[in-house]
């Protein structure tokens, strides 16, 4: 059975990212953000979800402050219970602090963090100023169109009085798509060239750290008067979904096939990521496909993993092992749930002394208890290289 729980999603992913980091934040790529009665290091990601820790005594509302510089508004904040954290349970217990709630759902929240507390926020991304859409500049097929107000009109010809009118549509997202911890935007463009077709473009718009205003790349096509349902940026790639006909279908046909589809920056430019969720999947139920690797692929530390899921909670678990069977790297990812198919991507790093045999397991575990029918694992059998 799928349903919805936003706070044990939350409680769910802090868990498995500290197993995964083992409740260790270093290296090149921390950062650290400071306010007054507040400070934390860590990664802040945009429009997901960080594994942060404090490193002084933090009020509440200094550290969402300290956040929202860092390109974080608040939604939600677990944070492990310092005063249990050492004993002997096998998990400590964790508070939970959600923003804007009334004062009796945060009761239980400690108005001030300690330092050296290990904590999960769930973050919306702050747009930046710059990131002002209805003014942008959009590239469709070679030709560039700015927009006055989230409208372009120009003729289609010198004297025509066609217009090629493009407009850009109430589907937007924000996040982080270029890994530069400054949310990015993108959009669902419509362009009428002039003719009976109506074209959906799928628009992005990264913003570099420092710019004064964004890029714009070149769009790419989604379709020909299909009705588009649903974009959002997540775990650095964009999700797109949306209903269209089959090949054998008349333009007067209404579009009822759903597609959902992944794109992610690549070489500068916006490519689709293929996957099982190019399919039609909405009858199939809870389940879990990985497209990459594949079965005998050679992989080196980092490599990414993709696929498709309809999961419990949109859980998402993997494991990789050795050749002896040793579990040597973990972790979590999340796809889609309740609302249908989604796509979802992580990578995997790991250390081995020489090349061997492994195998990669990404699966849900069975919350039913053994009541249902949790979805087959995938075991993907892959060459591991040093």
């Amino acid at each position: 059975m799928l349903r919805p729980n936003p706070t044990l999603r939350l409680r769910t992913l802090a868990i498995a990212c500290c197993v995964t980091a083992g409740l260790a934040l270093s290296g090149g790529s921390t950062a650290s953000a400071q306010q007054p009665g507040a400070a934390f290091s860590g990664v802040v990601h945009a429009g997901g979800i960080s594994l942060l820790v404090t490193t002084q005594d933090s009020a509440v509302a200094s550290l969402t402050a300290a956040l929202a510089v860092a390109g974080c508004g608040v939604e939600g904040v677990n944070a492990i219970d310092t005063d249990t954290a050492n004993g002997a349970a096998p998990a400590p217990p964790w508070s939970t602090y959600v923003e804007g709630a009334p004062a009796f759902v945060n009761a239980d929240f400690p108005a001030v963090l300690q330092a050296a507390t290990v904590f999960a926020v769930r973050c919306a991304p702050i747009v930046s100023p710059q990131l002002d859409l209805l003014a942008a500049t959009v590239r469709i097929e070679g030709t560039d169109y700015t927009l006055s107000g989230g409208r372009a009109a120009v003729p289609a010809a010198p004297g025509s009085v066609t217009q090629i009118v493009s407009t850009l549509t109430n589907l937007r997202s924000y996040g982080d798509i270029n890994g530069d911890g400054v949310a990015d935007g993108a959009a669902v463009i419509s362009h009428q060239p002039g003719g009976s077709g109506t074209f959906s473009y799928l628009a992005v718009f990264p913003t570099l750290s420092g710019t004064a205003a964004p890029m714009f790349l070149p769009a790419v096509l989604l379709g020909d008067r299909i009705e588009v349902q649903d974009l959002a940026i997540r775990n650095g790639g964009i999700e797109v979904t949306y209903l269209d006909r089959r090949a054998s279908e008349p333009f007067s046909t209404a579009p009822t096939v759903s597609v959902a589809r992944r794109y992610m920056l690549s070489g500068g430019a916006l490519a689709a990521v293929a996957g099982a969720c190019d399919d039609d999947l909405s009858d199939v139920g809870a389940f879990v496909f990985v497209t990459t690797p594949e079965s005998g692929d050679e992989v080196v530390s980092g490599f990414g993993v993709e696929g498709c899921s309809r999961t419990f909670e949109s859980n998402v678990k993997w494991v990789l092992y050795d050749r002896s069977g040793t579990q040597i790297a973990s972790g979590f990812a999340t796809g889609g749930g309740v609302d249908g198919p989604g796509a979802f991507a992580f990578t995997v790093s790991y250390t081995v002394s020489a090349a061997q045999l492994g195998r990669l397991e990404v699966y849900e575990e069975d919350a039913s208890g053994g009541a249902g029918i949790a979805p087959i694992p995938n075991v993907i059998p892959v060459r591991l290289l040093p």
